[in-house]
């Protein structure tokens, strides 16, 4: 039951970290001129799920579309400023706070798992790696106070 709690909990902010990125990314395109911002935007923040990777992978439209239409869209230097910005955002404002309060571990120790996750297993490892330290932190939570 904890197990479940924990995941649902780290899933439901997931969702909200992804939405916020969108926002953040949506109106960073909005003030850069991009036409499709909300397209841009969405598509970002939905990336963003991937740890370390998803701002590469969201980042490529916007700036397909710039190299593609230059006269529609803005300079690939002021995309890069968006994603950027909405990156610190992110990494300094929402994770801390949204994931880590969420599944009730150390941000450092997020990090970490992340990192090892990645190292073992590539990105398959990066995105299981919160679920799996959660899981761990249950699980040992509740064995140590039974067996105590």
């Amino acid at each position: 039951y904890r197990t479940n709690q924990q995941i649902t909990s780290y899933l439901k902010s997931l969702v909200i970290q992804c939405g916020i990125m969108a926002v953040v990314a949506s109106i960073g395109f909005f003030i850069i001129g991009s036409k499709f911002f909300i397209l841009f935007g969405l598509f970002l923040g939905i990336a963003n799920s991937i740890p370390y990777l998803g701002p590469l992978v969201g980042v490529i439209p916007p700036i397909l579309f710039s190299i593609i239409f230059p006269d529609a869209s803005p300079s690939i230097g002021s995309i890069a400023g968006v994603v950027v910005t909405a990156q610190l955002v992110d990494n300094a404002i929402v994770q801390p706070v949204v994931i880590a309060n969420a599944v009730s571990l150390h941000p450092l120790a997020i990090l970490i798992g992340i990192a090892v996750g990645g190292n073992f297993f590539g990105i398959f490892g990066m995105l299981l790696a919160i679920p799996v330290l959660s899981i761990l932190k249950v699980t040992i939570g509740i064995l140590y106070h039974a067996l105590k």
